[in-house]
């Protein structure tokens, strides 16, 4: 038997799509692995759990893939979750659950983006002949880049609200940006991995003094990441 003959009468296991009732294709909709669903023209009407979120980050792997081993997004947050302060702990391991919606982009990949946004509105304000016609269009090109970065924290102000925990401060999101750099730096020295374009990181920064283990099954990742979610949130809860 053939390959093709084999799989001939395939069809894929049926699963409920639960999907609202005004949904379109045409529409700015991500079909969620819970059987919910992300809408990003209106994210007030999109449906998630804590469940379906660990799920999509214990099977993503950091730095799209390019480690020595598996290391997933869930393990990252992980990571950062055990060595930060009891203050920003929970802060900690969801900083990085909105990928479940909206995948781990690289750094690179989100500099080439913005580099080629901003040569694009250039180019056509250099083809506008009054000033105050350039500094608009250069207003809507600041406007865009945050608008690019807004669905993200959108995401991760409603995951507070579910939690009932207040947003972190300004300050929190300092001491959170220097876990997640020194996690990076854990990551490069225990993972074979290092990173060819510049990292921005303070040169007095030092890794973790911890031993990572990488998993070699999704579900032992997400296994890990709920049983550090379950210290805070009631799994169960879907809305």
């Amino acid at each position: 038997m053939t390959l093709a003959q084999k799989h001939s009468s395939y069809a894929p296991p049926h699963r409920p799509m639960n999907l609202p009732a005004d949904y379109s294709p045409s529409r700015e909709w991500l079909k969620l692995g819970d059987d919910g669903w992300w809408d990003f023209e209106n994210p007030e009407n999109s449906r998630w759990s804590w469940r379906g979120l660990a799920s999509s980050i214990a099977k993503q792997p950091r730095y799209n893939g390019n480690t020595g081993t598996i290391w997933s997004v869930a393990q990252h947050s992980v990571l950062c979750h055990d060595q930060a302060p009891d203050e920003i702990k929970f802060f900690a391991l969801v900083h990085d659950l909105p990928e479940g919606a909206f995948g781990d982009k690289v750094q690179p990949q989100k500099a080439y983006d913005k580099r080629l946004i901003a040569e694009h509105f250039a180019r056509a304000g250099s083809l506008m002949p009054a000033d105050a016609h350039a500094r608009i269009l250069r207003q809507l090109m600041f406007d865009l880049l945050e608008e690019l970065e807004r669905p993200e924290h959108d995401v991760l102000l409603k995951i507070f609200v579910r939690a009932k925990k207040s947003l972190p401060s300004i300050e929190q999101g300092r001491i959170m940006k220097v876990i997640d750099h020194r996690a990076l730096l854990t990551e490069m020295h225990q993972l074979n991995f290092a990173p060819d374009w510049p990292l921005n990181i303070d040169p007095a920064l030092m890794p973790f003094d911890v031993a990572i283990l990488p998993h070699h099954r999704w579900q032992d990742s997400y296994e890990e990441y709920l049983d550090r979610l379950s210290l805070y949130v009631d799994l169960g809860a879907q809305r």
